[in-house]
C-alpha cells in the first residue's frame, strides 16, 4: 500500500510538473530561433550570456518558490517557465535593437513561400531525426530497466556525463553548418574545406579534453552522485562502453553539419536514423536478446557510431565532386 501511495504521488508530481513546464515551450522556441539568428550573424556571446543569466534566475526562483513559499514541484516548474521567458525576452530585445543586420519588428513579420519552403527543406529532416532518436532511446531505456534499479541509477549518472560532452560536439557541428552555409552561398568553396578541417580538429580535441578525465577518474566522478558501490560500478561500465568512444561522434557530426550547410539536409538525417536509431533497435531485438548483458547493450552505441560515420562519409564523397567542394 505504501509503495502504491508513493507511486501515485510520483505520478501526480510528474504530471503536474509537465503541465506547467509545457507553458514554457513557446518561449523556448523564441529563444532557440533568436539565438540561431544571432549566431548566424557571428554573435554567439549574447545567447550564452542570456542563458547564463536565466539559469542564475532559475536557481534563485527555485529557492524562493520551494524553500520560502513551499510550492514543491509546481514551484520548480514555475521557476523554469519564468527563467525561460526571461531568456526569450532578452533575445527579442536584442534583436529589436540590432539595426546592423536583422532588425526585428513584430508588425513586419510575414510568411514568404520561398523562405518557408527553404526552411522546411532543412528543418523537417532534422526534426524527424530528433523524433526517431527519442523513439530509439525508449528501446534502450526499457532494456536498461530490465537490469534493476542499480543499473538504472548507474546509467543515469553516466548519461549526465554523455550529455555534457556531447553538447560540445553538437556545438561544433552547428558551427560547421553556420559557417559553411555563409561561405557556400558566397561561393567561397575553399573556405568550406577549411571549416571542415578546423571544426573537426577543434571538436575532437575539445571532446577528448573533457572525456578522458571522466573516463580515467570515472569512480571519483560517479561517486558525486551515489555512495552505492553497485550503482557506481554500473555507471563506470557505461562510461567505459559508451563515453570512452564518444569522440567518434565528431567524425559524423561535423561532416553532417557541413552537408547541411551546403543544402543537403535529407541525407545526413537518413544516414543518422539508419546508423544510430535503426541499428540500435535491431541490435536490441537480436544480439542483446540472445546475450542479455548490460555491456552487450551498451556496445550498440559505438558500433552504431562507426556505421553512421561510414554512411555519412559515403554521402559526403558522393555529393562532393562538382556539386559542393
Amino acid at each position: 500500500m505504501v509503495l502504491l501511495q508513493q507511486f501515485g504521488y510520483l505520478r501526480f508530481s510528474s504530471v503536474l510538473y509537465l503541465r506547467i513546464y509545457f507553458v514554457s515551450y513557446p518561449f523556448l522556441l523564441l529563444y532557440d530561433f533568436g539565438s540561431a539568428i544571432l549566431r548566424a550573424c557571428g554573435n554567439s556571446r549574447y545567447p550564452f550570456l542570456a542563458l547564463t543569466l536565466s539559469g542564475i534566475v532559475n536557481v534563485f526562483l527555485n529557492i524562493i518558490f520551494v524553500v520560502f513559499f513551499k510550492l514543491g514541484v509546481s514551484g520548480v516548474a514555475a521557476a523554469t517557465v519564468l527563467s525561460t521567458m526571461l531568456s526569450a525576452l532578452l533575445l527579442i530585445c536584442r534583436l529589436k535593437k540590432d539595426t546592423s543586420s536583422f532588425p526585428f519588428a513584430l508588425h513586419k513579420c510575414d510568411l514568404y513561400s520561398g523562405s518557408v519552403s527553404a526552411i522546411l527543406k532543412v528543418g523537417i529532416p532534422s526534426a524527424i531525426q530528433g523524433a526517431v532518436f527519442c523513439f530509439a532511446n525508449i528501446f534502450v531505456q526499457a532494456s536498461v530497466n530490465s537490469f534493476g534499479s542499480s543499473a538504472i541509477a548507474g546509467s543515469t549518472i553516466a548519461m549526465n556525463f554523455e550529455y555534457f560532452t556531447y553538447y560540445v560536439i553538437t556545438a561544433f557541428g552547428q558551427t560547421a553548418t553556420t559557417f559553411t552555409s555563409q561561405n557556400y552561398s558566397a561561393g567561397q568553396l575553399y573556405r568550406c574545406r577549411k571549416i571542415l578541417r578546423i571544426c573537426l580538429v577543434f571538436s575532437i580535441v575539445s571532446s577528448l579534453i573533457l572525456i578522458e578525465p571522466l573516463v580515467i577518474f570515472r569512480n571519483f566522478f560517479a561517486g558525486f552522485f551515489s555512495a552505492d558501490q553497485t550503482v557506481i560500478q554500473n555507471a563506470c561500465l557505461r562510461i567505459l562502453c559508451i563515453l570512452f568512444f564518444e569522440p567518434l561522434c565528431n567524425l559524423y557530426e561535423i561532416p553532417a553539419g557541413v552537408l547541411r550547410g551546403t543544402g543537403h539536409s535529407l541525407y545526413p538525417a537518413v544516414a543518422t536514423i539508419i546508423g544510430n536509431c535503426c541499428f540500435r533497435i535491431v541490435w536490441i531485438c537480436t544480439v542483446f536478446r540472445h546475450y542479455h548483458q548490460l555491456n552487450i547493450l551498451y556496445y550498440a552505441f559505438p558500433i552504431s557510431w562507426v556505421l553512421t560515420i561510414i554512411l555519412i562519409t559515403i554521402g559526403f564523397i558522393a555529393k562532393k565532386p562538382g556539386k559542393t567542394f
